[in-house]
């Protein structure tokens, strides 16, 4: 069975060379949310499909695909909770504006839509901070309860940095955060210099409910995980639900 599954991971690829714009779909492939194998022989798919993406370079360059939305604005998203329901990461990135996240900075937004028109094949990113200090957004892919892989929220958060629209995000950064921040600290802040960078947060209650890939039976079985992460330079976290983030990368 695991042959079947890196010739499909290896065919996937092979596609990929003809038609590397068709990686923004990559985060949406059902292999890269294989956990597996079970045995101690073969490499990890995550870590196999993260080898293959370091050989190929970063091909997310290639997505000529872009969100056109003029604003990035939602008016409606004041954290608001109307109901409860299994939408667990809406319901949690909801409670997370305005809250001041080690290392990330302060939450701005939520659930940041990127179609323009409906027909567009593009998701929404999960949370949006400000570290005022370093001058510095993030685009945050969360995962709370989660059994998918660090290599698929690896992927989506690159596919949607590609996507956007730099000056125009930059532009609803700096209208957001006026909302959040005092004005004395607002005003020293040159948002022309605002980086914008990429991470990923899980979500967890202990260790225990860390993603496989950095679990006590798997870890240091993914090197090239590791590596993709330092390459596309997504910063990796643990949210612990009482707080405060920690990187994950040293726990590979």
């Amino acid at each position: 069975m695991s042959e079947e599954n890196y010739k499909q991971i290896d065919d996937y690829f092979e596609n990929l060379k003809n038609n590397p714009a068709d990686i923004y779909t990559l985060y949406n492939e059902n292999f890269v949310d294989w956990s597996g194998p079970r045995n101690k022989v073969d490499q990890p798919y995550t870590d196999y499909i993260a080898e293959k993406l370091i050989k190929t370079g970063n091909l997310f360059s290639e997505i000529s695909l872009k969100s056109d939305r003029g604003n990035y604005l939602t008016p409606d998203h004041d954290g608001t909770i109307d109901k409860f329901t299994n939408r667990s990461e809406e319901i949690f990135a909801k409670m997370l504006l305005h809250h001041q996240i080690a290392h990330l900075g302060r939450i701005i937004d939520y659930q940041v839509p990127l179609k323009e028109v409906r027909a567009d094949n593009f998701g929404k990113i999960d949370l949006v901070s400000f570290n005022a200090d370093s001058n510095t957004s993030y685009l945050i892919e969360l995962k709370v309860a989660s059994d998918e892989t660090i290599l698929r929220a690896a992927l989506e958060v690159e596919t949607y940095s590609q996507l956007i629209g730099n000056d125009t995000f930059q532009e609803y950064v700096k209208k957001k955060a006026k909302k959040y921040f005092e004005k004395d600290k607002y005003d020293q802040i040159n948002f022309d210099r605002t980086k914008i960078k990429k991470a990923i947060v899980f979500v967890i209650e202990d260790i225990l409910d860390s993603p496989n890939e950095i679990s006590k039976r798997d870890r240091n079985t993914h090197p090239h995980l590791k590596k993709l992460l330092t390459d596309y330079r997504i910063e990796p976290y643990l949210l612990e639900r009482q707080y405060p983030t920690r990187s994950m990368l040293g726990l590979f």
